[in-house]
């Protein structure tokens, strides 16, 4: 006989000796279990113990180093060779020629076998094909490569079969859009068991009639499916790198198979027709970021950089890198996004931008990545100003979420800040600070696709004060025992207060008023409200600190010092609770003069219920 013999270059094959594996059937594509892994251990393929395409293409290899028919199926003639040496080519022998081993012929060109009838076991062979609802109305976005839109079933019947090709039609129904095929993909794909097994540029597909394209697609040997199994099938599409919109808008495409050809164990070659089986599914192509359902989202970060605080500036030097505003932007979706410009709005109350700040920096990942410098500009000065960001390509992997920090270099006191002025930043995806993107294929991200906002609190500027930190709270229900007596709530709210550029002096007169905010020099400084019928007069202390004139609490500059306000009052079947919402102190020893409300949300205590008695 001849054979066709194939070379692998640059190596051989590494065989262990046969008796460390023993296989007693005949083993082709479809075939599992054990002797499976036990052949692809001595082929060098994947040891799964399934027998697909990739471990038939292995043994054809291995049979052909063996001087072996190189059909992929590992036979007796196989079995017999596992402990035999490789062929060595006559001279003059090219890989793909045939020769004879045995008697040592020269060789011919050649081609290498495919797979002979009689190696399908069974007679006369048929195949049932049905439908699967594994895709439905697909988007296949452009520059996508192998999206599946198409998926059925073929069951083997009588004997085993091989299916050789599968005709597929697309049908394209959009009103408005173009009816050419290569105008929308590049090629059509048929998978089997995982992998891609046949393919046909959409130039070679035949346009029978107005908008109706169809190919018969030619199959890799080894789409083999055994008697009385079922096995998936799949038809995927690879579009074209960019499609105009005006029809990716439009567009609507039905696919079928209109036949599927295969071959039975007893040699017969057979086209069912399927064109009546109802396989068709609908899609449509659609511009990239449609089809990867991309999203850039903004969303607020750090609350410690976010929630409203005193930012310390100098007296008469520049203060630097001061956080302002931390957000997120999160790439969703199946696609990298490259944000190219981002824009930040500027807030001021009390001072203009530009007497406030001379420089903002961008920060993504701990990384500097943008500068923008500010100009004095006397004849139109803002206080809502919005500075772009441009050129960034910073890009956000697909899936992923990059940290943005907005830092400010800003002017002292004797630069024209005031005490107690404050500034704030906000990006926004979709109003005056724009973000421009684009997505992994170099189209710009449209503004649907552009989603949240991120909004820093009001931040104070001092030379010199305070700041003030939520530690914990309590909060406890007391039964009266009296029966006229409705029960006590006592709520206690701990903090730290932290002074800086000087002496802090907290009022620690006592708080008698439960509602509302109490302004400079009222009687009552504190804001408690316990949601009681009557609260008492609510206590001050600080254990550590130094108790001066005028019933103030000292923080010494550069201390931080441990508070707890203590309130307590009478309810009827209410739910009660406490909040200190502003702060009285005075950088002398004198009683409160300024309010400290920044950044106090979080000074609350939780609701106990309160009952009538």
């Amino acid at each position: 006989m001849f054979v066709a013999v194939l070379v692998v270059a640059g190596g051989a094959f590494a065989t262990p000796a046969a008796a460390d594996c023993t296989i007693t059937t005949t083993l082709r594509v479809g075939s599992v279990g054990t002797e499976v892994s036990c052949l692809q251990t001595i082929i060098g393929a994947t040891a799964d113990g399934k027998f697909g395409p990739m471990t038939k293409a292995a043994v054809m290899a291995w049979q052909a180093g063996k001087g072996l028919v190189a059909d992929g199926v590992f036979g007796p003639m196989s079995r017999a060779a596992m402990g035999g040496g490789a062929v060595v080519l006559p001279a003059g022998c090219q890989v793909g020629w045939l020769f004879n081993p045995a008697t040592g012929a020269s060789c011919t060109p050649g081609t290498t076998p495919t797979t002979p009838s009689g190696d399908l076991e069974g007679g006369a062979g048929s195949v049932t094909v049905d439908d699967l609802p594994t895709y439905s109305s697909e988007e296949v976005g452009e520059d996508e490569e192998d999206v599946k839109v198409l998926a059925f079933e073929v069951e083997a019947e009588g004997s085993d079969v091989e299916i050789s090709s599968v005709k597929v039609e697309l049908v394209e129904s959009g009103a408005t859009s173009s009816e050419d095929l290569d105008d929308y993909a590049q090629s059509v794909s048929v998978w089997f068991d995982g992998e891609k097994v046949g393919e046909a540029d959409v130039d070679d597909f035949s346009e029978s009639s107005t908008e109706v394209w169809t190919r018969s697609i030619s199959l890799d040997s080894g789409v083999v499916i055994k008697e009385d199994d079922t096995e998936k099938l799949e038809i995927a599409v690879t579009a074209n790198s960019t499609i105009d919109s005006s029809d990716s808008d439009s567009d609507l495409w039905t696919v079928d198979v209109l036949n599927v050809r295969f071959e039975d164990g007893e040699g017969v070659v057979t086209t069912e027709d399927t064109d009546g089986d109802a396989l068709e599914q609908t899609f449509d192509f659609a511009e990239f970021a449609a089809a990867a359902d991309l999203e850039l989202k903004v969303s607020l970060d750090d609350d410690n950089i976010n929630d409203a605080h005193v930012i310390n500036i100098h007296a008469t030097a520049e203060t630097d890198n001061v956080d302002l505003l931390s957000f997120e932007l999160e790439a969703e979706g199946n696609s990298d996004i490259t944000v190219n410009d981002l824009s930040v709005n500027f807030d001021t109350v009390g001072v203009n931008l530009e007497d406030a700040v001379t420089t903002v920096t961008l920060w993504a990942n701990g990384e500097q990545i943008g500068t923008e410098n500010i100009t004095k500009n006397t004849a139109t000065p803002g206080t809502d100003e919005t500075i772009e960001f441009d050129r960034l390509s910073f890009k956000i992997d697909a899936g992923d979420t990059a940290e943005f920090i907005v830092k400010a270099d800003l002017e002292s006191i004797a630069d024209g800040i005031v005490d107690g002025d404050t500034i704030s930043a906000q990006v926004s995806a979709t109003e005056r600070a724009l973000i421009e993107a684009e997505d992994e294929s170099g189209n710009d991200v449209g503004t649907t696709d552009l989603t949240g906002a991120a909004s820093g609190d009001a931040h104070a500027m001092y030379d010199a004060g305070m700041n003030a930190a939520y530690v914990s709270s309590t909060a406890v229900a007391t039964p009266s025992g009296v029966a006229t007596v409705d029960d006590t709530g006592t709520f206690k709210i701990n903090f730290d207060v932290t002074a800086f550029d000087s002496d802090v002096y907290v009022d620690a007169s006592p708080i008698t008023d439960e509602t509302g905010i109490i302004a400079a020099g009222a009687a009552g400084y504190q804001n408690i409200d316990a949601s009681t019928t009557s609260v008492g007069a609510g206590v001050i202390e600080c254990a550590s600190c130094d108790t001066a004139a005028n019933t103030t609490l000292k923080v010494p500059e550069g201390t931080t010092k441990r508070f707890t306000v203590t309130v307590a009052g009478s309810g009827a079947d209410v739910f009660a609770s406490a909040s200190l919402t502003s702060i009285m102190y005075a950088l002398t020893a004198v009683d409160g003069d300024t309010l400290y409300t920044f950044g106090m949300s979080d000074f609350k205590t939780d609701s106990v219920w309160l009952d009538s008695n």
